[in-house]
Parts: C-alpha cells; sequence; structure tokens
C-alpha cells in the first residue's frame, strides 16, 4: 500500500497519552525578512540636519566658555548624552571651534573624576617622542591656558611629565624628575618675560631649581642650559587665542 503524502498529523501513542506530530513538510515558515532599500535623505533633509547639529555644538561651545565641564558637551558633536568617553571629549577639546582657552584649562585641571579622565586622555594624544624638553612642553601649552590655580597647574605638570617620560624613556631617571623641571620651566618663562621685575633668574638659580631634588641631580646640565637659553630668548606664550568680537 502507497503511504499517504497527507500534512493531517497522525496520531501517536505512547506514556499512556496521546499528541500529534507534523509532517517535516507542514512546518510553518516565519516571515521572510524585507529586502527594500531604505529612502535616502533628499538634500533639504541632510541640510536641516547638520545645520541642527551646527546649532546644538555652537550652543554647547557657549555653555562651555560660561561653565567649563564635562556634562556642558554632553550630547554635541557625536558625544553621548549620558555619559561622554573621555577620549571623545578630548578630542573635541582639541577640535572644536570657538572654545575659550581658559575654559579648556580650568576643565583640564579640575579635580573632578570624570575631568581627571579627559585631562588624563587628553594628554595621552600627545606624541612627544624625540621632542626635546621644552619644545615637548610649548606643543602641550598651545591647546589651553595653563589655570591660575596651583593645584590645577600641578596636576597638569605632573600629567605632562608621565607622558613626556613614557615617549622618551631614558631621559630621565623618573617622571618626579621631569615634573620638577616642568614646573622650573613654568617659572622661568614667567620671570624671564615679565618687565615689572628688576632683576631676573640667572642660569645657575634656574640649574639650581630644576635639580633641587635627588631625582633632579642626575640631569644633563648641557640639556638645562640650552632649555633657558631658549626660554629666555623666545617666551612661551600662555594666553587665549580667540580674537575679540568687533566692538567688544
Amino acid at each position: 500500500r502507497t503511504p499517504s503524502t497527507s500534512t493531517t498529523p497522525t496520531p501517536t501513542t505512547g506514556g499512556g497519552g496521546s499528541s500529534c506530530r507534523l509532517a517535516a513538510d507542514a512546518r510553518p515558515v516565519g516571515p521572510i525578512p524585507s529586502t527594500a532599500p531604505l529612502t535616502p535623505l533628499s538634500e533639504s533633509q541632510r541640510f536641516r540636519m547638520a545645520k541642527a547639529q551646527k546649532a546644538g555644538i555652537e550652543a554647547a561651545v557657549e555653555l562651555f566658555n560660561r561653565k567649563p565641564s564635562v556634562k556642558s558637551l554632553a550630547g554635541v558633536g557625536g558625544l553621548s548624552a549620558v555619559d561622554p568617553e573621555p577620549t571623545a571629549v578630548a578630542e573635541f577639546l582639541r577640535d572644536a571651534k570657538g572654545l575659550d582657552k581658559t575654559a579648556i584649562g580650568e576643565l583640564l585641571g579640575s579635580h573632578e573624576a570624570d575631568a581627571l579622565a579627559v585631562m588624563h586622555a587628553f594628554v595621552d594624544g600627545f606624541q612627544f617622542a624625540t621632542m626635546d624638553f621644552d619644545v615637548a612642553l610649548r606643543s602641550f601649552l598651545q591647546p589651553f591656558r595653563l589655570p591660575g590655580e596651583a593645584q590645577k597647574i600641578d596636576r597638569l605638570m605632573e600629567a605632562f611629565a608621565a607622558r613626556y617620560c613614557h615617549c622618551n624613556p631614558g631621559v630621565f631617571s623618573n617622571p618626579d624628575a621631569a615634573y620638577v623641571l616642568a614646573f622650573a620651566v613654568i617659572m622661568l618663562n614667567t620671570d624671564a618675560h615679565n618687565p615689572v621685575m628688576d632683576t631676573h633668574m640667572t642660569r645657575q638659580d634656574f640649574i639650581a631649581m630644576a635639580t633641587s631634588t635627588e631625582e633632579g641631580g642626575a640631569m644633563d646640565l648641557s640639556m638645562l642650559g640650552t632649555i633657558f637659553d631658549r626660554v629666555v630668548e623666545d617666551e612661551i606664550r600662555m594666553t587665549d587665542a580667540r580674537k575679540p568680537k568687533a566692538g567688544g
């Protein structure tokens, strides 16, 4: 007898009960995904989106310049609205137009946890390999204005020194020596280019300051002399590069 090809469930027995088994060719098939392409945005839609994004960034920049904080930048320029990733914020601070350098410096020098994470990401973005110490410090200080508060300067110089030593192993015995030298360079720069002062730091004064710690005693004196000459001759300018508004 030829077996039936009907898809009618075939009763089976066993275990004191009954159940139904569907034939293999009767199994339900799920919905077939649509392969229709998405409708592309029109030129006017793209323009409106770009305009809205630009307006959002400009508003955030204005808010940040008045109140420097990571929260001021949340949700703009591709940054997360909830918890902006430190590296993304650091890149925004480095690349965005219109940011106040003083405001950037205040954020980078802050002790708040989110600001500290951004500061370290910001510092790690620099490549100081093979650069002379004072040249690297000039490069580091270009994107922002150094804060006036001693503790904020301390945090930034410590981070710079650690990064420089990471990029140039063997130049200093440890990051503490580089940190002391960074502070000495900042003080020399302020002293040498202050027209109000009658007397200025000498080469010997600078070398004594830079080698005042146990780690600093092992520094190359020729290197220190070169740094002194270059800083005295060419000021490390730490001013806000934004141009004042007309009529302001």
